[in-house]
């Protein structure tokens, strides 16, 4: 559960820093709806992510390697969280 709850902090500061230096460097005016967008949509794509690797059974140098970068355990919830924030913005999956 930590682990899950750690990644959605990073992902959510990562999207906000992200679109921060949209605002600054093009001008744009700050947007929540954006950000929240972008946090549903790539942390979809975490998930996604994160299913392909945890199949991966074999204990070998490249396995190791692909689960080291599947940093986004969805086990707890956090991609039914995803998925309802989807949901609440009307986005389809």
């Amino acid at each position: 559960m930590r682990k899950g709850l750690n990644s959605l902090i990073i992902l959510v500061a990562w999207e906000i820093w992200k679109h921060r230096n949209v605002c600054v460097f093009e001008g744009t005016s700050p947007n929540v709806q954006e950000v929240l967008h972008a946090v549903a949509i790539e942390g979809s794509l975490w998930c996604m992510a994160w299913s392909l690797c945890s199949s991966i059974a074999a204990p070998s140098v490249a396995n190791h390697l692909a689960m080291s970068l599947c940093v986004f355990p969805c086990a707890v919830g956090v991609c039914g969280v995803l998925e309802s924030l989807s949901l609440v913005l009307g986005m389809d999956s």
